[in-house]
């Protein structure tokens, strides 16, 4: 399960009484909602990244390429920065020990978008005479089992992202705080609850060779394939508290 912190702004518009005795009113809000989310692991097999010796640092041990550390593979996802929503729903109006307040229950939508990214690192022996020849990333400080190779990292690095949208029910409760002059000011809290419509799969891959020739002069190409998948769960939810200023009309006086 992920969890973001946001902050955003909501705008309101809501219609007047429709029953004078109920005070009962229709309203519909728009917001835009700056997401501040993190990268998350969903998924990892060992630990890709920088190759190393799983010997102790310094150790000049030879070792296979199957026992390098910094191989493996994972999948992780980060939330976009922005986030658009909408609703439209009905403002119940009640006092409780003299504060004004409103239960709002709504239907709302919500758009996000989700980044998804892929890594996989194999360790690959390669077969290089001559040590003069520089191969980026080559790790020339690692020695494989064959004393004429380098330790080299073939590495798959892709991304991919996608938007959903998601439909729900939803309750505030907003209680009044102040008017000054033509402005009032309200404190809410509520929650939603979302459906995420339609695909919610994330599926991207890759692949990456590296050519080179053994210890015997031939030339030699290994080839590194991997599929990702991320799926989005079908239910999100969403808690929020704020503050809201009204325009009611009137005058400064």
């Amino acid at each position: 399960m992920a969890v973001a912190p946001f902050v955003g702004g909501n705008f309101e518009i809501m219609t007047p009484e429709i029953h004078s005795a109920t005070g009962v009113r229709f309203y519909a809000s728009a917001e835009l909602i700056p997401t501040f989310s993190q990268s998350r692991d969903l998924g990892k097999e060992r630990d890709p990244g920088e190759l190393r010796s799983p010997q102790q640092p310094g150790s000049d041990i030879p070792f296979d390429p199957e026992t390098a550390l910094g191989q493996g593979t994972k999948v992780s996802a980060e939330f976009d920065t922005l986030v658009f929503g909408a609703a439209v729903g009905v403002a119940l109006p009640f006092t409780f020990m003299d504060w004004e307040l409103r239960l709002k229950p709504h239907f709302a939508w919500m758009r996000y978008r989700l980044e998804a990214e892929g890594l996989a690192v194999k360790a690959v022996c390669t077969g290089l005479r001559d040590f003069d020849i520089e191969r980026p990333g080559s790790n020339l400080g690692v020695k494989c089992p064959n004393d004429n190779s380098l330790l080299s990292p073939l590495s798959i690095d892709e991304e991919r992202s996608n938007s959903f949208h998601g439909i729900g029910p939803g309750l505030d409760l907003e209680v009044d705080t102040g008017r000054f002059g033509p402005l009032g000011s309200s404190l809410f809290i509520g929650g939603r609850l979302f459906r995420t419509l339609g695909d919610r799969d994330i599926s991207f891959g890759g692949s990456s060779s590296i050519t080179y020739n053994d210890e015997n002069g031939a030339e030699v190409t290994d080839t590194l394939s991997a599929e990702f998948n991320t799926e989005v769960k079908r239910w999100m939810y969403r808690a929020h508290i704020g503050f809201r200023v009204h325009w009611l009309g009137g005058s400064w006086d």
